[in-house]
Parts: C-alpha cells; sequence; structure tokens
C-alpha cells in the first residue's frame, strides 16, 4: 500500500502548540489518519458526501465533511505547518 505521510505542526486542545503525523493511503486519499504520537492515539476519518438540507428539505447540493468512524472529535484547532517529501507549506 502507498502512504503518503507528514508532520502536521499545529495547535491541539488542550496540548497548544504540538505535531501531530497525517497518514493518508494514496490510492483512496478519502481515507485518512491523524496520529498524536505523543500519546499514540489515533484519529480515523473518511471523507463522505453527505446532501446538503434546509429544514427538511434535501437540495441538489452536496457538501464534503470528514467523520470520524468512532464519532470522536479529533482535538486539533489550526494546522501551521505541513512537512513532508514534496516540501514545507506555511499557513499564514
Amino acid at each position: 500500500m502507498d502512504v503518503l505521510k507528514v508532520c502536521l505542526f499545529l495547535i491541539g486542545i488542550p496540548e497548544g502548540d504540538t505535531v501531530y503525523v497525517l497518514r493518508m493511503n494514496k490510492e483512496n486519499p478519502a481515507q485518512y489518519e491523524i496520529w498524536n504520537a505523543l500519546e499514540g492515539e489515533c484519529y480515523y476519518f473518511e471523507n463522505k458526501v453527505q446532501p446538503y438540507k434546509l429544514l427538511c428539505f434535501k437540495r441538489n447540493e452536496s457538501e464534503r465533511v470528514s467523520v470520524d468512524k468512532d464519532g470522536v472529535i479529533c482535538p486539533l484547532k489550526a494546522v501551521d505547518c505541513i512537512i513532508g517529501n514534496g516540501g514545507i507549506w506555511i499557513n499564514e
């Protein structure tokens, strides 16, 4: 399996400034894991298209949302920097 791995420098709750690892299957990029290496915790997400609803009415538009399979909320507040084989990306 071909896996993309990058380091995320971010603001977490309650840690504050911290580093997580993002792992994503290149064959199915809709599924990814975010690891807190210090605590050994993994958050697994799968992007799913969910219909947009207004009151009880469905509209044709859809939105992509990240859903953790266990219903756990990942404690990430903001990503400041991503470092991987392809380079460094900074969020200003």
